[in-house]
């Protein structure tokens, strides 16, 4: 116990220390112990090692009922394996019907941008336009000149 402090047991509401109104419980766990003694009611009081029961009562409940769901699932997997379905829905699809026009404009010129063809397409057209100004100097001055020497 930290110094200087002291803890004593008072009652809240004519309620022992260890005991709590079911209804002041979480509410599920509420329902569930009125649900497995009806004779209760919401101000019933319980103790808290009574609660803490309930609560491991109630979560072993909730896991073997996902156990359950589990097992049927894991055997509707096997059934679709062993008739050689698909198990699961192809996401590709899903996502490219939800798509914007302006998504699919984007990914229509990241898909040509980023090609081979495209670099091959660039480096031509760069060779061009160097040749271009090149045999431009010579002859004559152009109007990108500058633009030409900062490459």
């Amino acid at each position: 116990m930290a110094k200087g402090l002291k803890y004593r047991k008072r009652k809240i509401k004519n309620i022992e220390p260890d005991e709590i109104q079911i209804k002041d419980a979480e509410e599920e766990i509420s329902k569930f112990i009125l649900s497995q003694h009806p004779e209760l009611t919401e101000d019933s009081k319980i103790t808290f090692q009574e609660l803490l029961d309930y609560r491991l009562k109630y979560i072993e409940i909730m896991i073997s009922k996902d156990s359950d769901k589990m097992e049927i699932l894991n055997r509707s997997i096997v059934d679709d394996i062993k008739k050689k379905e698909t198990v699961s829905n192809d996401l590709n699809e899903t996502m490219e019907k939800n798509l914007t026009f302006g998504q699919k404009s984007a990914d229509a010129i990241a898909k040509f941008g980023g090609s081979w063809p495209f670099i091959f397409i660039f480096i031509l057209v760069l060779v061009t336009w160097i040749t271009i100004n090149s045999i431009g100097i010579l002859t004559k001055p152009l109007i990108n000149t500058l633009t030409f020497y900062l490459i």
